[in-house]
């Protein structure tokens, strides 16, 4: 396990705020050479702790909504465990697969068109691994408020993005289709070197990225890592609501927010009503963050389920798949 300085946790601070934010620009923030900044980035790639730099899509935009597959199994070797991950991650149709550990064993994220498209999907997987399942739920993800990585600096959280919403289609060009294909995994590839690879200048490429981000087809510029790498865990936190108003949801919402820990606060239509993933030191941690929330919030919640995500097979944010 490699543990986190000071300076590193600011860096990744300012990444997971705008992965495309210049190592000068980082350099200003941390109080540090831009070429001190350039190695420690490196570093933490080399280490594996940055898995990626990230550009999130929006789906709801190409009309793709999200529903997720929780599964339970019996009688599965560690082999079989296998054999279903790997069957969900081969699939162009899902963009997260995570092994589990408590309320569930294997959950995956889809994006499909409509609900009959869904439907294909897990009755191709249900043929054939049905034996396999004990028990199974399903539920269709509304949208996702995205929170920043505020524990780096023990600061208060911050809303980045609101991923998903009302669907549309928007009308893109070859040359933006271009770009947001080479973005995904790639947040930092410098403006030449996009011209260069969709054969067009620096400046309309600039002016397309800043374009996307306004039509909020690119919601934010981050990135991806192994909390594993520096001895934190990954929690999903599965909550059933009650008596919920407006005014409590923005309540909760916004405290959430505050806690610096929480970065997902996901809406969904299902068995439960909502979602919240974080990264914490440890099981002892994240059952505070629980028991403060129910002390504050006991009117609203009224069960919640723990899962610990183990291992993340396949996390891709390309929706235009």
């Amino acid at each position: 396990m490699d543990k986190l300085d000071k300076i590193d946790r600011k860096i990744l601070y300012e990444l997971d705020k705008n992965s495309r934010g210049t190592d000068s620009k980082i350099a200003k923030k941390v109080h540090l050479s831009v070429p001190a900044v350039k190695y420690r980035i490196e570093r933490l790639v080399k280490k594996g702790i940055i898995a990626n730099f990230v550009t999130l899509i929006n789906p709801a935009k190409f009309g793709k909504m999200i529903y997720k597959i929780y599964l339970r199994l019996q009688e599965a070797s560690e082999s079989v465990q296998d054999e279903i991950a790997d069957y969900f991650i081969r699939k162009k149709k899902t963009f997260w697969v995570i092994k589990c550990d408590g309320a569930w064993d294997i959950i995956t994220a889809v994006w499909v068109k409509d609900a009959v498209e869904f439907h294909d999907f897990f009755m191709e997987f249900s043929t054939k691994y049905n034996k396999y399942i004990i028990e199974k739920q399903i539920t269709n993800q509304i949208e996702v408020l995205f929170f920043n990585r505020a524990y780096f600096t023990n600061s208060p959280g911050s809303e980045k993005c609101l991923w998903g919403g009302k669907l549309s289609e928007e009308k893109l060009d070859p040359l933006d289709m271009k770009i947001l294909k080479l973005l995904p995994t790639n947040a930092r590839m410098p403006v030449t070197e996009i011209a260069r690879r969709v054969k067009s200048t620096p400046r309309s490429v600039s002016y397309r990225i800043k374009d996307l981000v306004r039509r909020k087809i690119i919601l934010e510029f981050s990135v991806q890592l192994d909390v594993n790498k520096f001895n934190y865990d990954y929690y999903k936190s599965i909550i059933y609501l009650k008596n919920m108003t407006h005014e409590r949801e923005m309540a909760f919402i916004e405290y959430c927010k505050q806690l610096g820990k929480i970065l997902y606060f996901i809406k969904t239509i299902g068995p439960w009503e909502l979602e919240l993933e974080m990264e914490v030191r440890d099981y002892k941690e994240y059952n505070h963050v629980m028991k403060d929330l129910r002390k504050n919030f006991g009117d609203i919640i009224r069960n919640h389920e723990t899962v610990l995500i183990v291992e993340e097979f396949k996390g891709e944010y390309n929706s235009l798949q």
